[in-house]
This record gives C-alpha cells, sequence and structure tokens, in this order.
C-alpha cells in the first residue's frame, strides 16, 4: 500500500511503499492500518506514528489531524510531523517544561487553553519518547 503524509508547510512523504502504519487515534488510541484495510476516515490526536516498509520502522511525531485510508492509499493529513532524527531532545525537554509550568497558570474557566496546553504536553512528551528511542 502507499502512503501519503501531508503537513501545512506540504508533502513530507509522497508514494511510499509500506507494510504498516500505526497511529494515535483520537477517538480509538493507537491503531495499526495493514493492505487490505477497509475505507476509513479517522480523527488523529497528538503522538507516535510508526510506518513499517521493507527497509524497517520509521517513528514520527504526529500532531492532530485525520487518516484516510481508500483502496491501497493510506493518507495523513496533520499540522506537524517530525521524523526522530530530526527532533532536538533538549528542546524537546524544554519544550515540555514550558508548557507544563503553563499548565499550572491556566484559570479553570479556560477550558480551551487547557486543551491547548495539554497537546503541547503531549506533543512534546512524544518527541521526547521518539528522539530517545534506541539511545543509551
Amino acid at each position: 500500500m502507499k502512503l501519503e503524509v501531508i503537513t501545512r508547510v506540504g508533502a513530507i512523504v509522497k508514494d511510499l511503499e509500506i507494510l504498516e502504519i500505526t497511529l494515535p487515534g483520537k477517538e480509538m488510541g493507537q491503531f495499526g492500518i495493514l493492505p487490505g484495510h477497509k475505507a476509513l476516515i479517522a480523527a488523529l490526536d497528538v503522538g507516535t506514528m510508526v510506518i513499517t516498509t521493507q527497509q524497517g520502522e520509521d517513528w514520527y511525531t504526529v500532531s492532530s489531524g485525520f487518516v484516510e485510508v481508500l483502496g491501497d492509499l493510506v493518507r495523513v493529513l496533520t499540522q506537524a510531523c517530525d521524523k526522530a532524527d530530526e527532533i532536538d531532545l533538549d528542546q524537546a525537554k524544554a519544550e515540555l517544561e514550558k508548557a507544563e509550568a503553563e499548565l499550572g497558570q491556566v484559570p479553570v474557566d479556560e477550558a480551551d487553553h487547557y486543551h491547548v496546553v495539554m497537546d503541547q504536553i503531549k506533543l512534546a512528551r512524544a518527541r521526547i519518547a521518539v528522539a530517545s528511542r534506541g539511545k543509551a
């Protein structure tokens, strides 16, 4: 099956032949898509995306978005996507620290602000996990 990953800055993966993709679903948690999957449109949460090809696995972080499966094409539409080797671990740790500090300052009556900060925390944690993968 083929994969496209499209962010707000353009396509970062196009026509990649894959064996499987694992994504963070908004409603269903982490889920996988294999060849022959039924047609699907699903909302994505902030988290990790794992792409499996003949050459092995590539790990990414994704922000919220959508995935569409139609025939042998999987299309991921997300605000942002970072490959493991492109993530600065120290920067991700600093982003987590900043977001956690901000969370303590969010007024209880600002639910939208709270959800934005929680997504920042989830993304920073995912970036740390993906960037740390395989490092001692």
